[in-house]
């Protein structure tokens, strides 16, 4: 006992004369310049914390490292060094550290990481939270906030800080209070099942799939299907088949793992689909109802499917595993009447943030932020019978016929913010009718028009009818490059023609009917086919490289529009406030008290000499 004690003492007194050397060593000002670390004392209190300065910040000791070998690091404390703790080790790891992208402030959100090696302590600051043992955390913050996660050993400290943007909180109580609400829009449900009751795991790595959708098939009307917190992987679409459920995330994050097939689909009557976080793995654009994010799909052409409630919703990108944008639409609206989209978040769609289609009806898109769209960030289309010539030369009633029975109709677009496109539009309606679009701010649009109004021969699309436009921001159109663009060698064409610049030449408004002549013959065409009845009203634009309210290009056959009340400021080089291409009106349009550069703007065509259009939009719209 009395030798051990000896050789103890004496690889102490060396191990004091080795770190005294070192730290002489370190003082030199070689030494000094070299250092770009900080110390952190083993058993470092959370209220101790060094400070992460950057992103990914690996935190050692300013002990000289160069006196173990190469990915070896001495011990903080050499006294410590033992049979048991050799005097080099390694410092810990972290290997995973995730959180959304964007989400909602005050909204719950995930953070998941994952350590590795030797670990005596994790803490995570803000929050001074102790999760030691742990692999996630449930958080929420109120505003954008970098949070920085501390791994230590004996051997010293790593550290990682990833960033968590919030957006502004969007009123939910203004979605059952608003003027077009009915009593069925209050969610009530008769009791509760939860996620766990099906055996699903969240935050694992094994697919969940058939749980998931086992338990969404075993709901009875009036029954609520709810997830836990956590990540749960899924490889194919999960659909909703049974009428009458609410499915609620409270943070749960569904995670398709197959770009062909992953989206939440609904179809069934009466469902409420709301607070889920939604992060799909995504190959290349697709456009189909089951590649995107959610779907309400009707796929029988005489059953709408009816009340779907999409709510407070986050469809976004997570950082750092490859998810980095929604595969297809991010909410896609096919064959649906009487349907609500409120509260959403929708980032980085590689199409349309919100595509509401076929016959889809009655429809309130309204409170929903989208950002960074790879195609229009709210858009409503229709599309007529692609034999619908043929068709006319047999039945002369066919293209009136067809127009009633296809086109999206009694559409609500307000309050929603879209910004950040780097390809399509803002708000757009390619086929339309009965539609308002009111309240909302169109930002950042790189390429094309913040809103477009227009039938388009290229798709063979409806015309588009009685939509008011009023009380909307439009701004920085195609006057910066974009925030985002997704890269890799499947998106090499739309790179190519992003770094060429914004070429469409689209007014910040685009207003125009591209159709033949030849078709314009043919019975009910003008009716079914053109751009009319159109009502733009107290609307500003600022700042668009082109033209401020553009009408008319490439088109034939525009009638009923009106202008009234709307302010345009600092347009572009090659622009003029309003430019109306003069030989393409059947009615010629209406214009009063517009301005243009702070003073009243007068045109020979646009005039409140002509007759006003009677124009309603959808006769459901806020004050």
């Amino acid at each position: 006992m009395h030798c051990y004690s000896t050789i103890r003492f004496g690889l102490i007194l060396f191990s004091i004369l080795l770190q005294s050397c070192i730290f002489d060593k370190v003082s030199e000002p070689d030494a000094q310049q070299s250092s770009k670390v900080e110390s952190a004392p083993t058993g470092t209190s959370p209220d101790k914390l060094p400070v992460a300065d950057e992103p990914e910040n690996l935190t050692t000791n300013p002990i000289a490292t160069d006196s173990c070998v190469e990915g070896l690091v001495l011990l903080s404390d050499p006294t410590l060094a033992s049979p048991e703790i050799p005097l080099c080790g390694s410092l810990p790891a972290i290997t995973q550290f995730n959180v959304p992208s964007k989400i909602y402030a005050g909204s719950k959100v995930t953070l998941q990481f994952a350590v590795s090696g030797t670990v005596q302590s994790v803490f995570l600051n803000p929050g001074q939270i102790d999760l030691l043992n742990q692999n996630t955390v449930i958080l929420r913050p109120t505003q954008s906030t970098s949070y920085t996660l501390y791994v230590t050993n004996n051997y010293g400290t790593v550290s990682k800080t990833v960033q968590v943007n919030t957006e502004e909180v969007i009123p939910v109580e203004a979605v059952v209070n608003d003027s077009c609400s009915a009593s069925n829009d209050l969610i009530t449900f008769k009791n509760t099942k939860k996620s766990s009751d099906f055996g699903i795991i969240a935050n694992s790595d094994v697919d969940q799939t058939d749980l998931i959708q086992t338990a969404l098939d075993s709901l009875k009307s009036g029954e609520r299907l709810l997830f836990s917190p956590g990540i749960y992987l899924h490889s194919r679409s999960l659909k909703i088949t049974k009428p009458n459920v609410v499915i609620e995330g409270d943070g749960a994050d569904l995670r398709g793992t197959n770009s062909d097939d992953q989206a939440i689909v609904i179809q069934a009557d009466n469902v409420v689909l709301r607070n889920f976080t939604i992060t799909n793995y995504t190959l290349d654009r697709k456009k189909t109802p089951w590649s995107g994010g959610i779907s309400i799909y009707g796929l029988n052409s005489g059953q709408k499917v009816m009340n779907t409630k999409i709510m407070n919703n986050i469809l976004t990108s997570v950082d750092g595993l490859g998810y980095r944008y929604q595969n297809g639409s991010g909410i896609y609206v096919y064959n649906a009447d009487n349907y609500l989209i409120s509260g959403n978040l929708i980032s980085r769609s590689n199409t349309e943030g919100i595509h509401s289609t076929a016959r889809s009806r009655n429809g309130r898109i309204i409170y929903n932020t989208v950002l960074q769209s790879g195609d229009d960030g709210i858009t409503v289309v229709s599309a007529l019978d692609k034999d619908w010539r043929s068709k006319t030369n047999i039945d002369v009633n066919f293209l009136k016929n067809n127009y009633e029975s296809v086109v999206s109709s009694n559409i609500l677009i307000h309050k929603n913010i879209v910004s950040g496109n780097y390809w399509g539009r803002g708000i757009s309606v390619v086929g339309g009718k009965n539609i308002s679009i009111t309240k909302n701010n169109i930002s950042k649009i790189f390429g094309f028009a913040g809103l477009l109004i227009s039938r388009e021969s290229s798709i063979d699309s409806a015309g588009a009818n009685n939509v008011l436009v009023k009380n909307n921001n439009i701004t920085e159109i195609a006057t910066s490059v974009p925030e985002f663009v997704p890269q890799g060698t499947l998106y090499k064409d739309k790179i190519d023609l992003i770094a060429a610049g914004p070429l469409s030449g689209q007014g910040a408004v685009e207003i125009r009917s591209i159709m033949t002549s030849s078709d314009y013959l043919y019975p009910g065409a003008p009716d079914a086919l053109s751009v009319q009845n159109i009502h733009i009203e107290k609307t500003t634009v600022t700042q668009s490289l082109w033209d401020g309210v553009r009408v008319g290009m490439f088109s034939t056959h525009l009638r009923g529009l009106n202008f009234v009340d709307n302010i345009i400021i600092n347009s572009g080089l090659n622009y003029q406030p309003m430019l109306f291409k003069s030989d393409v009106f059947d009615k010629m349009p209406y214009c009063s008290n517009n301005r243009a550069n702070n003073s009243d703007y007068e045109s020979a065509i646009c005039s409140a000499i002509n007759t006003k259009s009677s124009v309603s939009g959808f006769m459901c719209y806020l004050p």
